[in-house]
């Protein structure tokens, strides 16, 4: 009773609070989840061909040769075109001035012809503009001269350009089904807008590390979007923030770059459905708050974090459906939930760690921390009241629950199964206080050690525990399918090389019009759940 009771006051009292209205694309979805962007009746085609020129009039007949001579030609404030054609390679688009009529009506930069997406460099706006309503939709947007797999790679010519840099405000950045890669930051989002980024695949950002650059940092992306919200959905971001050759694992980089990265004033934001992929270190960093669902983490060195969202603090954070697997690198951090005054953590897998992955735990719950997450930043103010709620998550051989709870915390955690990594620990509390009002209600699997749960410095049987904190639970862990699969055995299930790098070569293909069924999140979580029993959580809800 006391456990219906705690949920269902959670869930009322949720429920009355008002959605986060997460950015959508007014124009809708085609029947394959793809935005339908359409011209309008006075849309401008404005065609870019390698072999074009610039005096023609930029029909498809004589186009143009240049992204300079397109903007120039296309109508600012109107629903404009421009088309660059597939195959071919173009300099950079370089200080991009001009948006569409609206948010439903953008200017959109796209492909046109057959085969490959046309290669552009880098796009920017100036920081502090007013620009909205823009669309960069099937493009190659790549750093050639940063590119180390290239046989004419000079690192004398490496530059410190980022792909998309926006530093405009404005309505609406649509980027949908491109390729954005080898840049020091792919994509950064300084200004106030909100930017729907679906579908790409985000990749090789990194720096050159020097002894005086040696605490440089890169990012596949980085948003800080002055609290508007944001849409990160099916994006495959992989080998962000560092580079084989020319980065040094034991350099800042590795502690300061991420796949992505959320800054505390952007978003809130949901991130749903992504390949998350060798980050030189945070796959998912949301200090913004918000919603990270049903997506995949890949030998991260350390999985990902939400906190609480700065402009509605009542709102619930949400980590949900995620799995992490394959961990082999870095600290081997899992999830994090820190300072979050409401925040859901449920129908999660974080699983088998491998042997060349770190000791840090699998789920780590701060809601007390007055820790800044930079140094020397000020203390901040910890969540006050929080109440967190964990349930119907496994943790399967990987490392102990790790809780820093005050008095004031509210905490629910049940049917959760957790089952240590070589004996190791299941529970610890961290700071030694159990809050005032907790349940506990959950399935442990010992795996021979003694004293597997901890609450400060003490170290405690299952019966301690019990009897210091009410748990509900018992030691009878289900007997799952195949709990011990992973990406290798996935991809062996279909005769292909049983690696990481092999798949995530075949997750790096995505793109409009290729069948992506067999490596895509949606399809490598639905593996994983099965091999638990379990069917794939009910999918999140659209954004609103």
């Amino acid at each position: 009773m006391k456990l219906f009771s705690i949920c269902t006051f959670f869930l009322i009292a949720w429920s009355a609070l008002a959605a986060i209205p997460y950015p959508t694309p007014p124009m809708g979805y085609t029947k394959d989840g793809w935005t339908n962007f359409q011209p309008s009746p006075d849309s401008h085609a404005i065609f870019v061909s390698s072999d074009g020129n610039d005096a023609n009039d930029g029909s498809m007949e004589h186009p143009l040769q240049t992204p300079i001579a397109a903007q120039r030609k296309a109508r600012d404030g109107y629903p404009d075109w421009i088309f660059f054609r597939r195959g071919d390679t173009f300099g950079p688009i370089g200080d991009w001035k001009k948006g569409g009529r609206s948010a439903k009506e953008p200017m959109i930069l796209t492909a046109y012809g057959t085969g490959p997406r046309p290669n552009v460099g880098h796009i920017s706006t100036r920081k502090g503009a007013t620009l909205g309503s823009v669309g960069l939709v099937s493009l190659r947007i790549t750093a050639p001269n940063r590119n180390t797999t290239r046989a004419d790679f000079d690192k004398r010519n490496v530059d410190v350009k980022n792909g998309i840099d926006w530093g405009a405000s404005g309505d609406m950045l649509y980027i949908e089904d491109c390729q954005i890669d080898w840049f020091v930051y792919n994509i950064q989002i300084l200004g106030q807008i909100e930017p729907l980024i679906r579908r790409n695949v985000i990749a090789d950002a990194w720096t050159l590390w020097t002894e005086k650059n040696k605490s440089e940092k890169s990012q596949g992306i980085y948003l800080h979007t002055k609290s508007d919200p944001y849409l990160l959905e099916e994006n495959v971001f992989d080998h962000n923030g560092w580079n084989d050759k020319f980065t040094k694992k034991e350099s800042g980089v590795f502690n300061f770059s991420h796949n992505v990265y959320c800054a505390e004033d952007s978003g809130p934001g949901l991130v749903q459905g992504n390949i998350v992929a060798r980050a030189a270190s945070i796959g998912l960093q949301m200090r913004s708050g918000g919603e990270m669902r049903n997506n995949v983490l890949i030998d991260n060195r350390g999985a990902g974090f939400v906190t609480r969202i700065k402009m509605a603090p009542q709102q619930p954070s949400v980590i949900a459906g995620n799995v992490i697997t394959d961990s082999n690198t870095g600290i081997g951090l899992g999830f994090e939930m820190i300072r979050t005054d409401n925040g859901v953590f449920e129908n999660n897998l974080i699983l088998n760690k491998k042997p060349g992955a770190g000791g840090s735990p699998a789920l780590n719950i701060n809601p007390v921390t007055r820790k800044p997450f930079i140094q020397g930043d000020p203390p901040v103010d910890p969540a006050d009241n929080a109440k967190i709620v964990i349930r119907n998550n496994i943790i399967y051989k990987y490392q102990q629950v790790n809780a820093y709870l005050g008095s004031n915390v509210d905490l629910t955690m049940t049917d959760n199964v957790i089952v240590p990594r070589d004996g190791g620990h299941i529970i610890m509390i961290v700071n030694g206080r159990v809050p005032t009002t907790h349940t506990f209600q959950n399935h442990y699997g010992t795996n021979g050690r003694p004293q597997p749960f901890s609450i400060g410095d003490s170290a405690l049987t299952f019966d301690q525990w019990k009897a210091q904190t009410g748990e509900q639970g018992d030691q009878n862990v289900p007997a799952f399918p195949d709990p011990t699969r992973d990406v290798e055995s996935y991809m062996k299930s279909f005769g292909l090389t049983p690696t990481v790098d092999a798949f995530m070569t075949e997750a790096r293909k995505m793109e409009r019009g290729v069948d992506m069924s067999k490596f895509s999140a949606k399809a490598l979580r639905a593996y994983l759940f099965e091999g638990f029993g379990r069917q794939l959580p009910e999918a999140a809800p659209q954004a609103k």
